[in-house]
């Protein structure tokens, strides 16, 4: 996949960041925290079991899908977007590129050498399915950063 040009190009995958961001994880932490209320409300021990799993489960959501964002490249930017708040970093603020090839949607995170509004790394879904293996965009991103003056 070539980002090198000078058009945005999209490369974080809309309907994966869309769904996970607002409709996945609101209703996961929300019905499974109802779910939970209502065990201990029963005073049935399984529900500390239960609550100690949703708070674990609600802060794996938390870094794995409510903070994605929406990312898009040009030959010079990148450019990041909470779907409220947009920014343009240089790709020369980059510091490096990780990546999860185990979890569904691959996330990759962009680590950046200073502080934006979002922090200092930016997490998305890639387009495309890729697992145990690198993911094509993470490759052109390490790439980019590697020849970037």
């Amino acid at each position: 996949m070539d980002l090198s040009n000078s058009m945005k190009k999209t490369i974080s995958s809309p309907l994966l960041t869309f769904f996970q961001k607002f409709i996945f994880a609101p209703l996961w932490i929300g019905g499974f925290g109802f779910g939970v209320l209502g065990l201990l409300k029963t005073g049935r021990e399984e529900g500390w079991g239960f609550l100690i799993a949703w708070i674990v489960g609600s802060i794996f959501i938390y870094f794995y899908s409510i903070r994605l964002k929406k990312v898009q490249i040009d030959g010079q930017n990148i450019y990041i977007s909470n779907y409220i708040k947009s920014i343009s970093v240089p790709i020369s603020a980059i510091s490096r590129i990780d990546e999860n090839i185990f979890l569904s949607g691959h996330p990759i995170f962009i680590k950046l050498k200073d502080k934006t509004p979002f922090g200092k790394t930016i997490v998305f879904n890639p387009k495309g399915g890729y697992y145990f293996r690198s993911h094509p965009v993470a490759d052109e991103l390490r790439s980019r950063i590697n020849n970037t003056p």
